[in-house]
Formats: structure tokens, C-alpha cells, sequence
């Protein structure tokens, strides 16, 4: 057999086996972030080669998957700090996997809290009546958190109260501060995943 040709043969042999590769590649992309977060309904995309045959479907370990369009599902990490998932072909009877893709899972982060329309940090101008947790503009994430109670400190002083509204004696606690002095709330949050997280906020006060 003539030399060129033998080695012609291992490289044909190559390319089929990258041809294969590239017939059952998958493509994985979250949709709104750059992570996949513990107990937040995550959207991820994924591609497959549309000339599979057979039903393609997904599957999962730590994670609840949930399809919302072709391509499109919802994921929702459990609290292993790895998820995986897979991509799988049902033909004939048979299931085989295409492809899987195992992901980090981070934890979510701290919202800030808000008094009124003051986020932590800034200086009290006004006296306000309620208090709430959100993300900042630059976490691109939504999820409620609820208030479940909270302190106002103040040196020595605490005073409690339940939920997110502030009653006339934490409003008359805030407002007998003098200008200049700063406050501390500590609040109890239930987070979007439904654990519990003590979140603080320090405002300057800054009326009389």
C-alpha cells in the first residue's frame, strides 16, 4: 500500500470522529447571569444539533429543571455546591446522553436594605416609615425578600419591632436622634431560596 495513503487513513479516521463530535454538540448558556444561583429559578439555553433524531429531554442532579420554551428551562439549584445536567435522546426505546454540563452553585447574594427611599450607607434626610430588602441595580437578579422583624440600635438602646413598618415609637426613637449620630437596623429577611438571613443597614442622620 502506498505510504501517503496509509497515512491519509488515521486522519480520515480523525475528522469522522470530530464529525461526530460536532453532529452531537451541545451548547449551554445562561440566559440572564453569569451563575447559577441556590434556590433561584435560573434560565438556562441549550443547543443541540437539530438533525438528532429521537426526543431530546434534560435531566438533572441538585437542580429541579422546568421547560418553559424549546430551549429554555428553568432551573432551580438544591444545596450540593455542584449541579449537573444532562442531555438526553430517547430513540427507539433507548436513552442515551448527549451531553452534560456540571455548574457551580453559588449562594445568593445579601440584598441591601432601604429605609424608605435611603439605601444603607446614606445619610437619613427625611424621616421614613418603612423598610424593605432589594437588590442593588447592579445584581441582576429579582426575587423578593420579606421583613420578618427587626432592631433599631442605637449605642445601648434597641428598640424591636415585627415585620417591615415602622409604629410611631420606632418613628419617634429615629426622630429624638441628634443629627449627625448613626443608626443601626438589623432585620431578619426571609431570602428567595425561604432561608432566613440577618441583614443590616447604617444610615446617618441627617434632619433635626
Amino acid at each position: 500500500m502506498h505510504k501517503a495513503f496509509l497515512i491519509l487513513i488515521p486522519l480520515l479516521l480523525c475528522l469522522c470522529e470530530d464529525a461526530k463530535c460536532q453532529e452531537n454538540q451541545v451548547s449551554y448558556e445562561l440566559v440572564e447571569l453569569d451563575r447559577l444561583y441556590r434556590g433561584y429559578a435560573n434560565l438556562l439555553r441549550v443547543k443541540w444539533n437539530p438533525k438528532e433524531k429521537g426526543t431530546i429531554s434534560l435531566a438533572g442532579k441538585n437542580l429541579n429543571i422546568t421547560e418553559k420554551a424549546r430551549g429554555i428551562y428553568e432551573i432551580v439549584p438544591g444545596d450540593d455546591r455542584l449541579a449537573y445536567v444532562y442531555v438526553l435522546r430517547e430513540q427507539k426505546g433507548r436513552i442515551d446522553t448527549l451531553s452534560s454540563k456540571m455548574f457551580r452553585v453559588y449562594p445568593q447574594p445579601e440584598p441591601t436594605l432601604y429605609l424608605g427611599k435611603y439605601p444603607s450607607g446614606q445619610v437619613l434626610l427625611t424621616q421614613e416609615e418603612i423598610l424593605f430588602a432589594k437588590y442593588k441595580p447592579d445584581v441582576p437578579l429579582n426575587g423578593s425578600h420579606r421583613i420578618i422583624n427587626f432592631r433599631i440600635i442605637y449605642g445601648d438602646e434597641v428598640l424591636k419591632g415585627n415585620q417591615n413598618s415602622l409604629d410611631t415609637k420606632a418613628q419617634k426613637f429615629i426622630a429624638a436622634l441628634p443629627k449627625g449620630a448613626y443608626v443601626m437596623v438589623e432585620c431578619e429577611v426571609l431570602m428567595p431560596d425561604g432561608e432566613k438571613k440577618l441583614i443590616y443597614g447604617v444610615w446617618k442622620i441627617g434632619f433635626e
